[in-house]
């Protein structure tokens, strides 16, 4: 017999006690059939107490899977590309850019390096950091994360204008392989657009 049988047993017992010093006219009929309609009633809780967990399981489950989806979708083919045209292209990205110290193979390098370690960063605290959404939504407001968030924003920003600046004002684009010259067009024109859509979120919740 088990720890908890031998305890719910006892309480059992204990309750038939106290039922029959204060009602000495009921059965020990009527007295089990409370008992049991209780413990149907807690059985009743505690199957949909566990329903919600699983339901909640699921939930989260998806979330995540969306999330890596998601992720998988923008965030990592801008980190390869960016990454293989760094250290791969020799037409234009070594030009001089003015006189800065920054070539746009620097600006490549740094942009898929950061981004591909944001991926992995974000895919690893999705898989093995969360079980539920409130953890989720606590975590992302913690002083710790909003201050990362915000620092990774304005670094963001600020390296997007240097690499639209080299790109369109510094060198000569024309020298660029018509792989590297559309890819360079199209991800700046979609991370200023992303940009700006997060610059007015930022706006519109901080009024």
């Amino acid at each position: 017999m088990s720890y908890n049988k031998v305890v719910t047993d006892i309480d059992n017992q204990r309750l038939r006690d106290i039922i029959k010093n204060r009602s000495p006219n009921i059965t020990d009929k009527d007295i089990e059939a409370a008992l049991q309609a209780t413990d149907d009633i807690i059985n009743h809780i505690e199957n949909i107490q566990r329903a919600n967990r699983q339901e909640q399981d699921t939930i989260v489950c998806c979330a995540k899977f969306v999330s890596i989806l998601l992720l998988s979708i923008i965030l990592l083919p801008f980190g390869i590309t960016s990454t293989y045209y760094a250290y791969t292209d020799t037409s234009c990205v070594n030009l001089k850019a003015g006189k800065l110290y920054i070539t746009l193979k620097d600006f490549l390098a740094v942009q898929g390096i950061s981004i591909l370690a944001s991926y992995v960063l974000i895919i690893t605290m999705v898989c093995f950091g969360f079980n539920s959404l409130d953890s989720i939504k606590a975590y992302f407001q913690t002083p710790i994360m909003k201050l990362l968030a915000a620092t990774n924003k304005t670094f963001s920003l600020a390296w997007l204008i240097l690499g639209a600046i080299i790109f369109w004002g510094l060198i000569d684009n024309n020298k660029c392989n018509d792989g590297l010259y559309n890819y360079m067009y199209a991800s700046l024109i979609i991370m200023i657009i992303f940009t700006a859509i997060n610059l007015y979120q930022i706006v519109k919740e901080s009024k």
